[in-house]
């Protein structure tokens, strides 16, 4: 498969070409794709729980009473972290 996109590539879509693969006892039919390149998630740098007393929040900023029923990531104490 090669692609001309990279991973400084700007939003955008970007074919993907299949080819190359060859065998005796095979017939290979190629579809080529399209590789679509979004905005970043945000989601880098997530951590593990913390033992802190900070206050839960989701990320779309709703307060949460107390720790988290669900897995997920959440924010807590300024940072982004994982609820197993």
């Amino acid at each position: 498969v090669t692609c001309v996109a990279t991973k400084e590539s700007p939003v955008g879509t970007y074919a993907l070409v299949v080819g190359g693969g060859n065998a005796m006892n095979y017939e290979f039919v190629y579809v080529d794709g399209v590789l679509t390149v979004t905005i970043p998630s945000g989601l880098g740098g997530i951590q593990t729980e913390t033992n802190d007393d900070a206050d839960w929040y989701t990320l779309d900023g709703r307060k949460l009473n107390g720790k988290p029923t669900r897995k997920g990531v959440y924010i807590r104490g300024g940072k982004k972290v994982a609820v197993k």
